[in-house]
């Protein structure tokens, strides 16, 4: 079994806005597949908190975070 990383995409704003992809975790998550990782993502605009908290349970080796000074 592949050791399972959790790549979580942020919500910039609290305001609505469009939704396009989340590139900067999709690159790490495509390198980490290609060195033996189970990649699994959470976007926080569109997934609810619960598919998170289930990814968690499934203890993974690491959890990957985007960050954001500001909203753009």
């Amino acid at each position: 079994m592949k050791k399972s990383v959790i790549l979580a995409y942020s919500r910039p704003s609290p305001f609505p806005q469009a939704i396009g992809l989340p590139l900067t975790v999709f690159t790490i998550g495509e390198c980490l597949e290609q060195h033996g990782f189970a990649s699994k993502y959470f976007d926080e605009r569109i997934h609810k908190f619960n598919r998170l908290k289930n990814y968690l349970k499934e203890s993974p080796l690491m959890v990957g975070l985007s960050a954001s000074t500001s909203f753009q």
